[in-house]
């Protein structure tokens, strides 16, 4: 299975739902691995660009509150993402 794999830890607000913070990633490496932050932040340079990573964690240290209606929005943003790729690919929700 696979999980949805935060590269920074969800306790810190800033980047909890960064898209370049989340990945697919296998249940095993998430649960129990501790997320295997070392090989992610290698991932995230290859994928984004180097220093992505670094990026990421300096936003970490930044204090973010999520208010109400930035967490509505927040879902409603995904929610449109959700169908639009499954238009894409042909799936029904």
């Amino acid at each position: 299975s696979f999980d949805n794999g935060h590269y920074i830890p969800r306790q810190h607000n800033a980047t909890r739902f960064h898209e370049l913070n989340c990945h697919s990633q296998c249940g095993r490496c998430n649960a129990f691995e501790g997320g295997r932050m070392d090989m992610h932040a290698i991932y995230i340079d290859e994928l984004y660009g180097e220093g992505t990573a670094g990026k990421l964690r300096a936003l970490s240290r930044t204090t973010k509150r999520l208010g109400h209606y930035e967490l509505i929005g927040i879902g409603y943003h995904y929610e449109i993402k959700a169908k639009q790729l499954a238009k894409e690919k042909g799936i029904k929700l």
